[in-house]
């Protein structure tokens, strides 16, 4: 059986940009710029230790128009990929082996808007044995959470 998949082409209205734009993955334009900050967390109760505290995973990252499903637009999928490589990350550190995203729950309450600048947070807020909680956000230039709940 043979199956012929046409190229796909990016349409006119700018729909499906993030599928078809070579650019979005390409290795000389991956934006992501990560850093690290300590935070005080909240201690023994939440399984906190003293020698390895909770961290404050931030990222800075330049959202444009080719990370879009529709017309100045974030595609929702790769926003929540954004939010889980950071707090990921943030697992990370809390644990000896890598740590895996066992549930992500998402709800968009409206458009993520493109082009803009974003700053995503990821935090352990709990840990209990092998199994973390965490917490993330993507906030706006003016440091307001950009639409989620």
């Amino acid at each position: 059986m043979n199956v012929t998949i046409p190229e796909r082409k990016v349409l006119p209205s700018g729909e499906s940009n993030f599928l078809v734009n070579k650019r979005t993955l390409a290795a000389d334009k991956r934006p992501m710029s990560k850093s690290t900050e300590l935070l005080q967390g909240g201690g023994k109760a939440d399984g906190e230790e003293p020698k390895n505290p909770f961290i404050l995973m931030t990222a800075l990252l330049d959202l444009g128009e080719d990370m879009c499903s529709y017309p100045g637009m974030l595609h929702g999928g790769l926003y929540s990929v954004l939010l889980d490589e950071v707090m990921g990350t943030a697992a990370n550190f809390q644990t000896a082996n890598a740590a895996y995203t066992a549930e992500l729950t998402t709800k968009y309450k409206k458009p993520v808007r493109t082009p803009q600048v974003v700053l995503i947070r990821g935090r352990v807020i709990k840990k209990e044995g092998r199994k973390l909680q965490v917490r993330g956000t993507i906030e706006d230039k003016d440091g307001m959470s950009v639409p989620l709940r």
